[in-house]
């Protein structure tokens, strides 16, 4: 087995799991600021 190649492949392995990282957080983060907008929108109907 080459060792460049499974360099490469490590590196493809990391890239990928970072790229999932990134965009599972962001879309936790989407939904979290969304629900928190819901909870304020609510709070000042409620006030009015």
């Amino acid at each position: 087995m080459d060792y460049s190649l499974i360099s490469i492949l490590g590196m493809i392995l990391i890239m990928t799991i970072f790229v999932c990282y990134v965009v599972v957080g962001a879309a936790a983060r989407r939904k979290a600021n969304e629900e928190r907008l819901q909870k304020s929108r609510a709070a000042e109907e409620n006030d009015s």
